[in-house]
């Protein structure tokens, strides 16, 4: 046992709490008797006999450390252990090195933005999707890859839905000019009252103007001498009227019959009331009495008409819009009369509007709401793209993105990768397409080197073999077909016997045939020649790396069957060799595991610990 370095004894201190220090002799005591029961059982053990631990003594000092080791002073005396741990903390130097180190550390061991920081921590965080085959946005199940979310800067554009204006304003049209003569109705209730009222059949417009006034003869009954008037719309005539007739006395006075001759009023005012008043009055008193006339009042005037149109102003569609649509009309300036070209004019509404909203593509739909985890976007700010009549329709949105870049990192999603709780998958067996010849390049290497001749430095070496082709009727024993079954094969020597098995486990190369034996210049006896190996691994390598290396195999009559040199096989580039001959041999000699005893084996595992 080598004893404890008072070196090491001070770097327990360091990298330890004080408080761990006074558990130590604790825990020393409550693991011998452990310690010593292991020791009796490996003692006890038959392999292991005449154990004694002092044999691995040099002198007689190791055996006393043995039986009385240094540290036995701190049994039971924590502490003297550690303050001869603080002691040796500050005068051993590797101590001294080990704290300055201590000290001096970097503030950051770990780099929280290194790569593979975040990949590892990423496996842990989604250990749940990964494991049950969920793609996110840093992992692609589906692709086997691995994926980083990079911060890229974008923008797109969509409609604002704020509407432009259409407006629908009336506008002068054509003056119309039209000269006119009205017979009003009236009535007049005799003796009882001064005025006539009439009610024109068409009323006056705010611009049609009254000229003239036709008043038939007139009988009323009044004071005798007094002075008479007429008054019509606002214009007071005095009368003189003719034919006093009956007169009679009164007081002094007398009432006298009156007779005011047809007349002609000049009026040039703007008529705009309905009804037309006509009022004829005595200053002396209002004692007139009025008599129906015997003719009709007629009006001579002239109407003034201001047509007026609607003219609509819309802002043309912008380029960028695919259309505009129009919401309905509203009314935003009250109807009333204006004065237009000198003209009153009267209008329901003089200003009518309606929305219009610019119909546009929206591209930052899709960033915003992405169909999968290739981006994730945010709004920055906004700024205007296209402006109707000082309202921005379409906006620019300027978003910061993530772009998700992946990678292939193998990465194996879903009940494959691994057990949670020892439920495994039970996956089907795979056939990779790949395998077999991977696993014929490794064994052609096995193979190279169990077949190295050292005394001839060469592998894969073959050696000559031929065999005899006699006429028809004699025996051929360099048939195809196998030997012991046709007719004379039995004559066959075992080295062709031999030859034939060869054949039939694809061990040979056929070098041709040749004539044996003469007889009268007719060849009575004919020979094949082949290279003959032990393997079918040898044979393919041979047969396709000499073809590589541009060296034949000789002559029938003189086959040429040694192996390739190391230095030559060097040359040999295995990927073109075509190994599927071997393929046969190699399946049948494949095993694969049966994956429910590994699925067993994996529940028992786990249910032992």
């Amino acid at each position: 046992m080598p004893l404890l370095n008072k070196s090491l004894l001070a770097s327990a201190l360091l990298l330890f709490p004080i408080t761990a220090l006074a558990n130590q002799g604790t825990h020393y005591y409550n693991t011998v008797d452990e310690a010593k029961s292991m020791v009796t059982q490996s003692l006890a053990n038959p392999n292991v006999t005449n154990f004694d631990v002092n044999d691995y003594c040099k002198d007689e000092a190791c055996k006393r450390a043995i039986a009385n080791p240094e540290q036995s002073k701190y049994f039971g005396n924590d502490k003297d252990m550690i303050l001869d741990g603080q002691l040796e903390l500050h005068t051993d130097d590797n101590a001294a090195n080990l704290q300055d180190s201590f000290n001096n550390r970097p503030a950051h061991v770990l780099d929280l933005n290194d790569p593979a920081y975040r990949r590892a921590q990423g496996y842990m965080d989604e250990s749940y999707e990964i494991s049950h085959g969920i793609s996110t946005k840093y992992h692609d199940c589906e692709k086997g890859k691995v994926c980083d979310m990079v911060e890229q800067p974008r923008q797109c554009s969509r409609p604002t839905g704020e509407p432009a204006t259409c407006y629908h304003i009336p506008v002068p049209g054509q003056l119309y000019v039209r000269e006119q003569t009205t017979t009003p109705s009236y009535s007049v209730q005799p003796r009882t009252t001064l005025n006539i009222s009439m009610r024109a059949n068409s009323a006056g417009g705010i611009n049609d103007v009254l000229r003239i006034i036709h008043l038939p003869e007139i009988k009323a009954e009044g004071w005798r001498n007094g002075k008479f008037s007429l008054t019509v719309a606002n214009k007071t005539t005095p009368l003189s009227p003719t034919n006093m007739k009956r007169c009679r006395g009164n007081n002094n006075f007398y009432v006298c019959e009156f007779t005011f001759p047809a007349m002609q009023i000049a009026i040039g005012e703007t008529w705009t009331a309905p009804e037309l008043l006509i009022t004829y009055r005595e200053e002396r008193a209002d004692s007139l009495t009025i008599n129906a006339p015997r003719q009709a009042i007629t009006l001579d005037w002239t109407r003034y008409q201001q047509d007026m149109g609607w003219e609509m102003r819309c802002p043309p569609k912008p380029r960028d819009c695919n259309d505009m649509a129009l919401g309905a009309w509203t009314c935003t300036e009250e109807g009333g009369i204006r004065e237009i070209n000198g003209m009153l004019v009267h209008e329901d509404c003089w200003r009518r509007e309606r929305p219009a909203v610019c119909i546009a593509d929206d591209t930052c739909l899709p960033m915003l709401n992405p169909p999968d985890f290739s981006f994730e976007c945010k709004e920055l700010n906004q700024t205007c793209k296209v402006e109707v009549e000082g309202v921005c329709v379409i906006e620019n949105v300027n978003l910061q993105c993530d772009v998700q870049e992946c990678y292939d990192n193998t990465l194996v999603c879903g009940e494959k990768s691994f057990c949670l709780d020892g439920d495994c998958y039970v996956g089907e067996g795979e056939e990779n397409p790949n395998f077999s010849t991977a696993v014929s390049g490794l064994a052609g290497a096995a193979e190279a080197a169990e077949s190295f001749d050292a005394d001839t430095l060469q592998i894969f070496t073959g050696k000559p073999a031929s065999c005899s082709k006699k006429p028809v009727g004699l025996s051929d024993c360099c048939s195809d077909d196998g030997w012991g079954n046709d007719i004379g094969l039995t004559d066959c020597s075992s080295e062709e016997k031999g030859l034939m098995e060869a054949k039939e486990k694809g061990l040979t190369i056929d070098l041709g045939e040749y004539c044996a034996e003469k007889v009268l210049g007719v060849c009575i006896r004919k020979k094949k020649g082949y290279c003959q190996f032990d393997s079918k691994m040898a044979r393919i390598i041979q047969e396709q790396g000499r073809v590589q290396l541009d060296v034949g195999f000789g002559s029938a009559k003189h086959p040429n069957c040694t192996g390739i040199t190391p230095e030559q096989l060097q040359f040999i580039d295995f990927s073109q060799v075509d190994f599927s001959d071997f393929y046969e041999d190699l399946d049948a000699g494949l095993a694969l595991p049966d994956m429910d005893e590994i699925t067993d084996r994996i529940k028992d595992k786990y249910q032992d610990q």
